[in-house]
């Protein structure tokens, strides 16, 4: 399947299962998300970087919502992303040591991906493809900005799609029916 977004030329759209895709670990690993599955019932995709105003709010909430309901359910994929003003211009393993010494960061972080254009990672593409507020039938909205957040469940079905300027916070409601346990 092609389709063409406003800016994007994409090519072979993954419609079938997300968890199949894989993608390079912050450390350089090739992992597939299928290894994520275990005990999980909710996935939430979060293209990051490390130097917008809304960095440090968003990845504070993001690690207290995944401290308190990773145990229930939840996994957060984390995917730095300089396509928006160089907000990402750190190398991997400066970007992890970033998250984890300044904000405690345990979910998953990936190395850096693009979310948009010519280059959009095969997992975003799926997202965008299955979102309907971005699926335009012959066209796909380009993702905005960083920390913009994809709910998704255990099926690979995105439940809810959550803009950049959206509070992690907010997400708690419909994070937690999504969860085997609240």
């Amino acid at each position: 399947m092609v389709y063409k977004t406003g800016k994007d030329k994409l090519k072979n759209v993954p419609t079938n299962d997300l968890f199949s895709l894989s993608v390079k670990d912050i450390d350089g690993k090739e992992r597939v998300l299928k290894e994520f599955l275990e005990g999980k019932s909710a996935f939430l995709f979060v293209n990051v970087a490390s130097s917008w105003g809304l960095t440090s709010v968003s990845y504070t909430e993001l690690a207290t919502i995944y401290d308190k309901y990773s145990s229930k359910g939840l996994e957060i994929f984390g995917f730095p992303c300089n396509q928006f003003m160089g907000q990402e211009n750190k190398c991997e393993s400066e970007i992890k040591r970033f998250v984890v010494d300044d904000f405690g960061i345990k979910f998953p972080m990936f190395s850096k991906i693009e979310v948009n254009g010519d280059k959009t990672h095969e997992i975003y593409r799926y997202l965008k493809y299955h979102t309907p507020s971005l699926n335009k039938g012959d066209s796909l909205v380009n993702i905005p900005w960083n920390f913009s957040k994809f709910l998704v469940d255990k099926n690979g079905k995105v439940v809810e799609y959550f803009g950049p300027k959206q509070n992690p916070n907010k997400m708690i409601p419909t994070i937690e029916k999504l969860l085997w346990t609240k």
